[in-house]
């Protein structure tokens, strides 16, 4: 929230931005975890565990060819990358530790 000229910021307001800085931070840096909060949005009825392991197959978390092809072009987006043809092969699309590899080798 915006302060008023002279207003002192409130120490609560302080900790909680520079937590939520330190943790987007984070996210910035780990391509994967950005990756996962995308694949997140894509699981249909949500992950057995609630959650998606890094490894884990896609396809058995029952997304569809579509969902793959909706998957590619969020990660585009989120990482401003074009995916050659070339790469556009289902095996890099199998686990989020594979879109991960497959952006950082994009984005170096």
């Amino acid at each position: 929230m915006p302060l008023s000229p002279g207003q002192a910021p409130n120490a609560d307001d302080v900790w909680q931005s520079l937590e939520t800085n330190a943790m987007l931070d984070v996210l910035n840096r780990d391509p994967a975890r950005r990756i996962g909060v995308i694949v997140r949005n894509f699981v249909k009825g949500g992950a057995p565990d609630g959650g998606v392991g890094a490894d884990q197959n896609l396809e058995d978390l029952g997304l569809t060819s579509m969902d793959m092809v909706n998957l590619m072009l969020a990660v585009e987006a989120e990482f401003d990358v074009t995916i050659p043809g070339a790469r556009l092969i289902p095996a890099n699309f199998r686990s989020i530790q594979r879109i991960a590899a497959l952006v950082e080798e994009l984005t170096q």
